[in-house]
């Protein structure tokens, strides 16, 4: 037992010593994200980000994660995409814009050989790009309900408030009319 804690000892400080070493040997990173239109018309254009050495080395093989910061209740990320960086140290993921201007984070998290790199930028499509949310209701058997149905509400709600009001009245005027008459023994 006395041996197994020196070994402990031993394991611990080796550790402790060669964690720093290799958080000094990870080569420093940069990210930088920008839009690459397509070509084409009816496809997506992408967010695109270049992983390099701060030399300007691609990095080839690294995930890449993409959010964007949206308006829910508060600033949120939204997610939108993982990509592994190509031989020229860029990864791409699709984006249909539904406004003109992004916020986007690109987060790469380090690995044994490079050390993590973030970046967030403002990114603005062209208006012409920009397919703006629409939002509508699916067709659906019961949608000819959807006029129909507080209508029909209202008509019920306003017969069960007359019926309650000629309840309330009618018990009144029972009890008003039972106490204005003299009982019969008492005279």
């Amino acid at each position: 037992m006395r041996h197994g804690g020196r070994h402990l000892a031993l394991i611990l400080c080796l550790v402790a010593i060669g964690l720093p070493a290799l958080a000094q040997g990870a080569v420093e990173t940069s990210l930088r994200v920008q839009i690459e239109r397509s070509v084409l018309a009816d496809h997506s254009d992408s967010v695109a980000a270049r992983l390099t050495t701060t030399s300007g080395e691609p990095i080839p093989g690294a995930p890449i994660e993409f959010w964007a910061v949206v308006e829910i209740l508060g600033p949120r990320s939204a997610w939108l995409g993982r990509a592994v960086t190509d031989a020229t140290g860029i990864a791409r993921v699709p984006i249909t814009p539904r406004r003109a201007d992004y916020e986007i984070r690109a987060t790469f998290e380090g690995d044994d050989l490079y050390a993590p790199a973030e970046t967030t930028v403002v990114l603005s499509f062209p208006t012409e790009r920009v397919d703006p949310v629409e939002v509508t209701a699916p067709a659906s058997p019961l949608s000819s309900l959807r006029t129909v149905m507080p209508r029909a509400m209202g008509i019920v709600v306003a017969l069960l408030w007359i019926f309650f009001t000629a309840a309330v009245f009618y018990v009144v005027k029972t009890i008003h009319g039972h106490s204005a008459t003299p009982e019969a023994g008492l005279e």
